[in-house]
């Protein structure tokens, strides 16, 4: 599934409009999880109420922003993946928090 412009550009409207004090850089662009449906499934978006959007199959593309996240997705450790311009946020099931600096491609 392709997600369209307009759809993603709604969302970070909507984002924005939620969350005044932030600068566009400073929110998600979206949320990463593993799928637990089995193969050929290997992970999923998520919305900001923790609802899936969209699976992904084993080797479909993802958004390309979401790319960089897809193998911290899958860890078991995590229970989603904040994924930001700039940086991912490995999120454990307790709240604990990582931040991943993305190595340039």
């Amino acid at each position: 599934m392709e997600t369209s412009r307009g759809a993603i550009d709604a969302l970070v409207e909507a984002v924005a409009a939620e969350f005044p004090e932030l600068g566009t850089p400073d929110y998600p662009l979206g949320f990463l999880a593993r799928c637990y449906l089995g193969a050929p499934y290997e992970v999923h978006t998520l919305d900001f109420a923790g609802g899936i959007i969209c699976h992904y199959r084993r080797g479909e593309p993802l958004p390309p922003e979401f790319e960089k996240a897809r193998g911290l997705a899958q860890h078991q450790a995590y229970a989603f993946i904040e994924v930001y311009r700039d940086s991912i946020h490995c999120v454990a099931a307790d709240g604990a928090t990582t931040r991943v600096e993305p190595t340039p491609t």
